[in-house]
């Protein structure tokens, strides 16, 4: 069986179950939804209410705005609206940022850690001073990142001499 097929059987099975039985109309309409703009009743991409399907989840319509609002008269809309539609929401939006920026986007994470109170100015200090001789433009992460690789390498170094 086909992912596009099983993806319609899902969310019609769902749409019955959360809204009861529904008219065939509806239920035609849902297929023509999920079919066309991958949408999914268990995310909350669609709503039943009041006798119409309201589409709620609209994030790769926001990143379609900010490409609109940058290129003017030059947007490309049928080749924008095409990845829109073909793309994962996540993919679409790393596309869009890679447009707007010229930069590819790497996955990222926060990570917490605690710092005494008399650690933050060793800790800022050192990002400062790595800012510096990195470019100001580069972010703390990256500045972290490099203090990091600089202590590994004289780790290493250190290893190999002993």
């Amino acid at each position: 069986m086909k992912k596009s097929h099983r993806l319609v059987r899902s969310n019609l099975k769902l749409a019955r179950a959360i809204w009861g039985e529904l008219p065939r109309t509806k239920l035609v309409q849902l297929r023509a939804l999920v079919e066309s703009h991958s949408l999914s009743v268990a995310l909350g991409d669609v709503r039943f209410l009041d006798s119409h399907w309201y589409i709620t989840h609209w994030s790769k319509a926001i990143e379609l705005v900010k490409v609109a609002r940058r290129e003017g008269e030059d947007f490309d809309s049928a080749t924008w609206l095409h990845k829109a539609k073909e793309m994962p929401k996540e993919g679409f939006k790393s596309e869009v940022q890679r447009h707007l920026t010229g930069k590819d986007t790497e996955p990222w994470e926060i990570i917490y850690f605690k710092l005494y109170t008399s650690q933050i100015p060793v800790v800022e200090k050192a990002l400062e001073m790595a800012a510096l001789m990195l470019g100001s433009d580069k972010s703390r992460g990256y500045c972290l990142e490099m203090i990091c690789a600089d202590f590994l390498a004289g780790a290493a170094l250190g290893e190999n001499q002993s």
